[in-house]
């Protein structure tokens, strides 16, 4: 895992920042280009469109992803110059609104807007979860009697907030769906609770899809399923790991479900290096999934 510490500890800070700070993210950003950027893992391009998903879906201040997305813009003299704008509207939470209240975590403010208007409290009470915003939870559960939903406890995993996941797992039960919700966030401490809690194995086909390298090592340690953790492999852009499990035993020709292999994720991730790594080493060009999809 040492090996991949620069990937896994740039995702990691990539996914859990939060801060509102002006002119915070010099450091990260450096180890944006040096991990990943320059190593040739990511464009600077695919960067940018990760970190306004990752902004978006994470609820939390936008401002430092928007500033990192401007360092990269600039340093790499990224030509689309509608990009910046469309990005800066994406991660735009407007002021004087539920969401912005959940976002400072100001109970006062989201009172305000319950007695304003009329409100979808359970969806609210699921943005307080995504959020972590402890004190407005506290206020729609004990002011407004609002309960718990199973998409209350997913996303509390996702947002991180310990209290939150307990009074969410007193009333709910996780799933595969958690253990994704926890794999998104990058929390070691929230997967490693229900990976050794629960036994849910599926959600290894979505850790690549939120560059969870971490959680991804955890689980070919411990099961030792190396054609499956092959097939899933250049969805990770690195040309090495690939080239690990293949060293390690890996059936260079295995399927995953719906016949995918690995040549079939290289290709659909655009990794032509990890690509010819594969066709260096004998797999079957004739058989992939994309070729059989065509011809039928």
């Amino acid at each position: 895992m040492n090996e991949y510490k620069g990937y896994i500890d740039t995702w990691d800070a990539i996914y859990k920042l939060d801060t509102n700070e002006i002119d915070s993210t010099a450091g990260l950003y450096e180890e944006i280009k040096n991990n990943l950027i320059d190593t040739g893992y990511y464009t600077a391009i695919e960067m940018i469109y990760m970190l306004t998903v990752i902004g978006q879906t994470s609820f939390h201040y936008p401002h430092a992803y928007l500033e990192l997305i401007n360092r990269i813009y600039e340093e790499y003299h990224i030509v689309e110059d509608y990009l910046i704008p469309v990005m800066t509207k994406k991660l735009e939470i407007k002021i004087n609104t539920p969401e912005y209240a959940i976002l400072y975590d100001n109970a006062d403010k989201l009172l305000y807007h319950l007695k304003s208007g009329k409100l979808d409290l359970s969806e609210l009470l699921e943005k307080c979860c995504l959020r972590g915003a402890i004190n407005c939870f506290k206020l729609l559960r004990k002011e407004f009697d609002v309960e718990i939903s199973k998409g209350c406890l997913d996303y509390s995993f996702k947002g991180s907030n310990q209290y939150i996941i307990q009074e969410c797992l007193k009333v709910q039960k996780p799933d595969e769906t958690t253990m994704i919700a926890a794999i998104s966030s990058h929390n070691i401490n929230n997967f490693l609770h229900l990976f050794n809690e629960y036994e849910f194995y599926d959600w290894i086909y979505r850790a690549a899809d939120f560059e969870n390298l971490h959680a991804f090592i955890i689980y070919l340690n411990a099961t030792n399923n190396v054609n499956e953790c092959f097939v899933l492999s250049p969805k990770f852009h690195i040309p090495a790991l690939c080239e690990y499990l293949i060293a390690n035993g890996a059936d260079i020709n295995y399927w995953g479900p719906n016949g995918i292999t690995a040549l079939d994720n290289a290709i659909i991730a655009n990794q032509t290096k990890i690509a010819s790594v594969l066709i260096l080493n004998k797999i079957s060009i004739v058989e992939t999934y994309l070729k059989k999809a065509i011809k039928k």
